[in-house]
């Protein structure tokens, strides 16, 4: 009996390091202190003639002419926190500002001030991408001018790569209905990319839409992304210069630098905050959210050698 229950106990104690392990090698998607921000800047962000839905979070000088930010905000939020300084013209902040540098305003109501501190750290952004661009867990196929997706496994992340050719070859993205509350992160390639009008709102085979809050695009290897579309999901791409020429970004930007409205169009930004974990690379295991069906499994395995163990 001792002899049946030490190896039931091993079972277990094999069971709950699975478990552990399982969630410690879940794909982990932390944008440390953003929030709920529309964009989180490395250098200079500057706006002509358009507006954020959410909070601009800039490390260097933020430079806006006609530009009116974080339009949903309550009046006591904070809408700008930049470490460099800050030049208004016309245009409306709605909400309080962190200038650690100078305020110049022209044309339009009073600053309000408050202090905020954030950290800026661009090295855990590249090491995101660059981890996500190494962690695909799916294929894609090009099929009468859809990307396809093959999400027929079920998985709480997926993960596919569109290399620059695939990305001039598709109007639009399929997914299964399996994928449906799933995130998705689309690794994108190449160094200068320019995103033109297609169907960004992804799609299930049922043509049931994907909440941009769980899609991602990261633009692991850009040096510059142009936007002149409307993107449906967050835009991951720390080490570029994205320059918005239309349309919008329904999502959460992360960039080197964001520059819109100079070359004559510009690019909105709408808050749809990224479905993000909440942890950090510390290996902590206690919260990252998984598939309902891989907890129901091995739940299932864990209370029947448990049971087993208590017969013993």
């Amino acid at each position: 009996m001792f002899k049946k229950c030490g190896k039931t106990l091993l079972k277990l104690t094999a069971l709950s390091l699975y478990l552990i392990a399982f969630i410690a090698h879940a794909t982990v998607i932390d944008f440390k202190d953003m929030g709920d921000a529309n964009a989180y800047i490395f250098s200079e962000f500057t706006g002509l003639n358009n507006d954020s839905q959410g909070a601009l979070l800039v490390n260097e000088n933020i430079d806006l002419t006609g530009y009116t930010v974080a339009t949903l905000n309550g009046s006591d939020e904070l809408a700008i926190a930049t470490n460099g300084n800050l030049s208004v013209n016309g245009g409306d902040v709605n909400g309080l500002v962190s200038v650690a540098g100078t305020a110049t305003i022209n044309n339009t109501n009073e600053l309000r001030s408050t202090s905020s501190n954030y950290e800026f750290d661009k090295n855990h952004f590249q090491k995101l991408s660059t981890n996500l661009s190494i962690s695909t867990n799916t294929i894609n196929t090009v099929k009468w001018s859809e990307l396809l997706i093959d999400t027929s496994t079920s998985r709480y992340t997926y993960i596919t790569n569109i290399d620059s050719n695939q990305l001039f070859n598709f109007n639009s993205v399929k997914t299964s209905e399996l994928a449906l509350g799933a995130r998705i992160v689309f690794n994108v390639s190449g160094e200068n990319i320019n995103l033109t009008a297609k169907d960004w709102l992804i799609k299930t085979a049922a043509y049931e839409s994907h909440d941009a809050k769980n899609i991602l695009f990261n633009f692991f290897e850009a040096d510059t992304v142009t936007i002149n579309t409307s993107i449906y999901g967050s835009v991951l791409a720390p080490n570029a210069s994205v320059i918005g020429e239309g349309g919008m970004v329904n999502g959460q930007l992360i960039a080197n630098s964001f520059t819109t409205g100079t070359n004559g169009g510009g690019t909105q930004l709408n808050q749809a905050v990224f479905n993000s974990d909440t942890l950090s690379f510390d290996n902590t295991v206690d919260t990252i959210p998984l598939p309902k069906t891989n907890l129901m499994f091995i739940g299932a395995l864990f209370l029947i050698l448990l049971r087993r163990l208590v017969v013993c």
